[in-house]
């Protein structure tokens, strides 16, 4: 583990640490996990190497993170921070924005616009409106961190919440009611208009964030600790399964780093970012339930780091991004279908 004597390790420890350091200084990205990048990189995939490959960003050094499928699959929600994160300047910026890409025709419209970090968007299940974490205050130490949504199409946005410790994630029930997000060291909901917050992570784990929720709406996937007291004080950790109704938390895949939980569509599989082993790049993983067996989604040994990766509302694209969290990254879609003969490759963990 990464001790707070050397929170910029690469491993996944100093990673949620580093998360905690950026937001007290006010990043944007908030919450920065990957090895910085050297300035000017600007990481690609080759896309004659992998098939079914669609890059959405091309020739532009800076931060595209954080995709989020429109209900309709027709755009992506995603925040946007240029100059990219680190490249231009001591410490981060704090300015980032939440944009929608149509993905027919790949223009643009920028829905925020402020000198704050706006990041991690998430759809509402009828497309209207968008949920993000703001950092609503540049010059506070901490930067006070509000649950906030906005309108699609419309000039409407709202404070959902003045989040009383670090929040970061929100979901968005499949129902439209609940917003789930990672805040402090469990997963929280709330309901649309506000009210009925609470913690529901907490019979087995100590430490939780980021969740994901089933697409019946009646369980929560999430990253997960059984024993430690912090997230920024976890070696490794568990992917964790909340039954809403019951409040059980059952642990389906162990001594993992599984970045961001995304619950398939069908509801078969968990697509989660980790590391094959320590100190290499991260790749993408697939968790059948059924079975119990992780796959490493992209065989191939790419040069960066593979996150944020979120499954297309039919099952068969993943959107996600590619380069350096802390600094230079774009936006790629995936479609599983032209990715053909490349099966992923089984593995227990990483």
């Amino acid at each position: 583990m990464a001790s707070l004597k050397d929170p910029l390790r690469g491993d996944h420890v100093s990673c949620l640490l580093r998360q905690v350091l950026l937001l007290l200084v006010g990043a944007a990205p908030l919450y920065a996990c990957f090895p910085l990048s050297k300035s000017g990189e600007r990481p690609r995939i080759p896309e004659e190497d992998l098939p079914g490959l669609t890059l959405l960003t091309p020739g532009e050094n800076a931060s595209f993170q954080n995709p989020a499928w429109s209900p309709d699959g027709r755009s992506l929600a995603y925040d946007f921070a240029n100059p990219p994160i680190g490249a231009s300047r001591d410490g981060f910026p704090t300015d980032a924005e939440i944009y929608v890409m149509d993905l027919e025709t790949g223009t643009r419209r920028q829905l925020t616009d402020n000198d704050l970090a706006d990041v991690e968007p998430d759809w509402s299940p009828d497309g209207r409106e968008i949920v993000f974490v703001r950092s609503s205050e540049q010059a506070a130490y901490p930067p006070p961190l509000e649950l906030m949504l906005i309108g699609v199409d419309s000039d409407f946005e709202q404070v959902l919440l003045e989040c009383p410790g670090p929040c970061v994630g929100p979901k968005w029930s499949r129902d439209g009611e609940f917003i789930a997000i990672g805040m402090g060291e469990g997963i929280w909901t709330i309901r649309r208009d506000g009210s009925d917050l609470r913690q529901v992570s907490g019979e087995k784990v100590t430490a939780a964030t980021y969740p994901g929720w089933s697409p019946d709406g009646k369980r929560l996937v999430y990253w997960a600790s059984l024993e430690a007291i912090s997230v920024s004080q976890a070696e490794r950790a568990d992917l964790a399964v909340l039954d809403l109704s019951s409040g059980e938390e059952t642990v389906v895949l162990s001594g993992i780093s599984p970045w961001k939980p995304d619950w398939s569509p069908l509801g078969s599989s968990i697509l989660y970012s980790d590391q094959a082993s320590p100190q290499i790049q991260w790749a993408l993983f697939t968790l059948d339930l059924e079975t119990g067996v992780g796959r490493r989604l992209i065989p191939h040994d790419l040069e960066y780091d593979l996150f944020d990766a979120v499954w297309s509302p039919d099952g068969n694209r993943i959107a996600f991004a590619y380069g350096f969290e802390s600094t230079t990254s774009h936006l790629y879609i995936l479609d599983l279908a032209e990715l053909g003969d490349l099966t992923p490759e089984p593995t227990s963990g990483p």
